[in-house]
């Protein structure tokens, strides 16, 4: 975890420059942004939000009434997040995806956008955000590729996000279930992966 940590620390202030850095990649979050299925008034949980590169889009999703809250392990990402959105500071924190410092049933959706592999204890990473999603809140798991990419990417960069996957199908189904939710869309093709279950009760 503290090599993970350091790894991430160490690469966010060049994070936007190194991947979102051009009009074409902005296109492509502002569509993808639509798959969250987030409606006005939505209380919104973005695990993993880095340097919060989707915050704008999921508050504008959410609107006056709603709310987001970005998440992250690593306090250099939190940090530049809070630099780029300094009139929302408060709503990023540095904490960890296995032990979210929420009650349960607080949010609307609960997103994993290009983060999930870097989990530890998978498993328990989205049994925890089962506990903090509302009755018939929806868990996002997304990518902008697809998951033999992810495994390409993460090889390339090294040490330590090398052996930093996606699990199987079958293992994400049984992780879905085993938290109390019911699998509601899986893709897996060279634009996109995408996971989108419920909370069942």
């Amino acid at each position: 975890m503290s090599k993970r940590r350091a790894f991430f620390d160490s690469i966010a202030s060049v994070w936007d420059e190194k991947f979102y850095h051009i009009a074409n990649d902005q296109k492509n979050l502002d569509r993808h942004c639509i798959l969250f299925d987030i409606k006005k008034g939505h209380k919104v949980l973005d695990i993993g939000c880095g340097t919060g590169v989707m915050f704008g889009r999921l508050k504008k999703l959410a609107g006056k009434r709603g709310r987001v809250i970005g998440i992250d392990f690593s306090p250099a990402m939190i940090k530049r997040a809070k630099s780029k959105h300094k009139n929302d500071k408060k709503n990023f924190i540095c904490a960890d995806a296995h032990y979210l410092p929420f009650e349960g049933k607080m949010f609307d959706r609960v997103i994993y956008f290009s983060c999930f592999p870097h989990f530890s204890d998978k498993k328990k990473a989205i049994k925890e955000a089962c506990r903090v999603l509302k009755p018939k809140g929806k868990l996002i798991i997304s990518h902008l590729c697809s998951s033999r990419k992810v495994i390409a990417i993460h090889k390339c960069a090294g040490a330590p996000v090398a052996r930093d996957f996606l699990p199987r199908k079958s293992n994400i189904l049984s992780y879905i279930k085993d938290a109390g939710m019911k699998l509601v869309d899986y893709k897996n093709q060279k634009d996109l992966y995408l996971v989108k279950a419920q909370r069942v009760f």
